[in-house]
Parts: structure tokens; C-alpha cells; sequence
């Protein structure tokens, strides 16, 4: 990819993010109260060996409304957490998530996960990142930074949902893209990549990565993250005004068709009717995601 190229998805991502994020807070957050991804990183997190006993700096990159960065500094109070996100609109619903949840030991601010540059080398104990890494045009140089900005013996966490196949939540967005494309789902002209700009979401392929980023002892295991949200928070998710579908239907509504809205509507509907299952007004979602840990060595 062009550095030209990388910058504009760059500046496109921020773009989209200040205009999703209070939607994602308001809706991914509060359906998923369990939050397993982050249950996930804190269980990998106590288990590393090199953590410091007090002192410890940790930095979420990416953090969105602040997942993990918010429970982080709750599990670990003895630890500085700093959370970053290149959206300034989700630096500030990270320090209300902080504020409303009692927590002192964090500070936010933005930060593009790809140019750390404002941290020096060998920094802090821990690097996390959940979700973050397949929007970023350049994840790789997201994850030489983490490396530089890991202290020797330090310890980078990541997770990314799986490939699309076994992501309902993936295939239900790429259905909806499909349905509003004028093709039926499974038979468009939709991948993943027309919504995410990295592609490597097999164990094998992410594992690759982080061995070439220079991580020793790189893991990649499965685990199960399921969602659950009603409709109209679906509705609101997948294709309302703060969605990440919204960009493409402004272009389509522009192009000729004014009733796209209610199309969109209809196109959620029929997708997740025929992806996961709907109970109650209830969407089910089964999705499997990644877990990825990799430390800097010592030496």
C-alpha cells in the first residue's frame, strides 16, 4: 500500500470514528456487559511473568470508548494505564467511561496506533490492543510500534474477530452491503476488505505477523465472543446515522435514492433474519475471535 494511500484511509478511519463512536459506546457497550474479549486480555495480562509487582505502564491503543483501557485500570490499580484512539471524539467518551466508573489510574488522549510518537522506546510493561488492529491501512507498522514502545520483557496483547466465516457479526454487515448492492447474500460482490483495509485474520497469518514485528513467543488461540443486541439497536449499529455503513449510504442516498434509509432498514432485517437467530426482538450473534500475546525479549 501507498503511503498516500495509507494516510487517506487514515484520516477516512478518524473521520468515521468521531462520527461513530458515541454509537458504538451506546450501543456495542451496553449489550455487551461481559465484554469477553477484555476478560480475555486481563486473564492473559496476570499470567505473564515479567509484570511488574508495582509500577507497572500500560498502553491501550485504539481503545474506542475504552475497552479494555477502562476495565484495565479497574483490574489493576496499582498500574498506569494510558489509553489512546485516533478519534478525539472517543478520547472524551473514554475519560467519561473512566470518570462514571471511579477510575483514577488512567489518562486518555489521541494517538494514531501507527506513529506512537509521542512515547519513547521501551516505555511500558504492557500493549494492548482489542478490535483495533483490521481497521488500521498500516497494522503492521502498528505492530512495530508496539514492539519499540514495549520495556525489554514486556508483554503485547491483541484481539481481532476471526475471519468473516466465522463471524456472524462480519457477515451480517457484508450482508446488508450486499443486499443494498442489489445482489443476495453469500452472492455479491462484497469481502471483507471492502469494509476493513487488513485481511490477515487466520491464526496463522496473524501469528506470521507477529513473529516478523520481532515478538518472541507469539500465540494465537480461538475463543468465543457472542453479541446480543435488540433490532433497533442493530438498526442503529449496522446502518444508522453514527453507523460505519453510513458513509456508503450517504454516497448512495446522493447518487439518486432517497429512500435508502428505509431500504437499510430492511436490508438488517433480512440479514440477520437469516444470519444468527432473532428471539424476543433479540439478535444472537455467534462470533469467534482471536487472542493474540507476544512478548519483547529481554536481550
Amino acid at each position: 500500500m501507498q503511503a498516500g494511500d495509507a494516510a487517506q484511509i487514515t484520516a477516512q478511519q478518524q473521520a468515521n470514528w468521531d462520527r461513530h463512536a458515541e454509537t458504538y459506546s451506546e450501543v456495542v457497550i451496553s449489550n455487551d456487559s461481559n465484554d469477553l474479549a477484555t476478560v480475555q486480555v486481563i486473564s492473559a495480562i496476570k499470567k505473564h511473568k515479567n509484570l511488574p509487582a508495582a509500577g507497572a505502564k500500560f498502553l491501550d491503543v485504539a481503545s474506542s470508548s475504552g475497552r479494555p483501557a477502562v476495565p484495565l485500570a479497574k483490574a489493576f490499580p496499582d498500574a498506569q494505564v494510558t489509553s489512546t484512539d485516533l478519534s478525539p471524539k472517543s478520547v472524551s467518551l473514554v475519560q467519561k467511561y473512566a470518570e462514571a466508573q471511579g477510575v483514577t489510574n488512567l489518562t486518555a488522549q489521541a494517538a494514531d496506533a501507527q506513529n506512537l510518537q509521542a512515547f519513547d522506546d521501551n516505555t511500558f510493561s504492557v500493549v494492548t490492543c482489542s478490535y483495533g488492529l483490521f481497521f488500521m491501512p498500516e497494522a503492521t507498522k502498528a505492530l512495530r510500534e508496539a514492539y519499540r514502545v514495549l520495556q525489554p520483557g514486556g508483554l503485547f496483547v491483541v484481539t481481532v474477530w476471526g475471519w468473516p466465516d466465522k463471524v456472524q457479526m462480519s457477515e451480517v454487515f457484508m450482508g446488508v452491503s450486499s443486499i443494498l448492492k442489489g445482489n443476495r447474500i453469500g452472492h455479491g460482490d462484497i469481502s471483507p476488505m471492502d469494509l476493513l483495509p487488513w485481511d490477515i485474520s487466520t491464526p496463522r497469518d496473524v501469528q506470521q505477523a507477529l513473529t516478523d514485528a520481532h515478538f518472541a513467543d507469539a500465540t494465537c488461540t480461538e475463543f468465543q465472543h457472542p453479541l446480543h443486541m435488540t433490532v433497533s439497536d442493530a438498526i442503529k449499529f449496522i446502518v444508522g446515522p453514527g453507523s460505519q455503513l453510513a458513509p456508503m449510504l450517504d454516497k448512495m442516498k446522493a447518487s439518486g435514492r432517497e429512500n435508502i434509509q428505509q431500504e437499510a432498514v430492511e436490508a438488517v432485517q433480512e440479514a440477520t433474519s437469516k444470519i444468527g437467530r432473532v428471539e424476543d426482538n433479540v439478535i444472537h450473534l455467534d462470533n469467534t475471535s482471536l487472542l493474540l500475546t507476544g512478548m519483547k525479549p529481554l536481550t
